[in-house]
């Protein structure tokens, strides 16, 4: 389970336990998050005018790219 919040984090969760198991930064509210197929990585939308894709079980931030506005969602889309 994946949460976005206004203080500008993404938080995943195990869903069986509640145990956090990463905290994933932003400078702006995070809007959305979007898993992938299979869980290994967490697509994120944020108020910073960045979109984020991290590795689901290290936290390592994977990819970065930056729009002109605040964004309200994201999709991460694989085959």
């Amino acid at each position: 389970m994946a949460t976005g919040t206004a203080d500008g984090t993404a938080r995943i969760y195990n869903a069986q336990t509640g145990a956090r198991s990463a905290e994933l930064v932003h400078e702006g509210a995070v809007r959305s998050v979007v898993f992938s197929r299979g869980r290994a990585m967490l697509a994120t939308a944020s108020a910073d005018k960045s979109t984020r894709v991290f590795d689901t079980q290290t936290g390592v931030e994977l990819l970065r790219l930056l729009h002109d506005w605040g964004l309200w969602r994201s999709e991460l889309l694989t085959e």
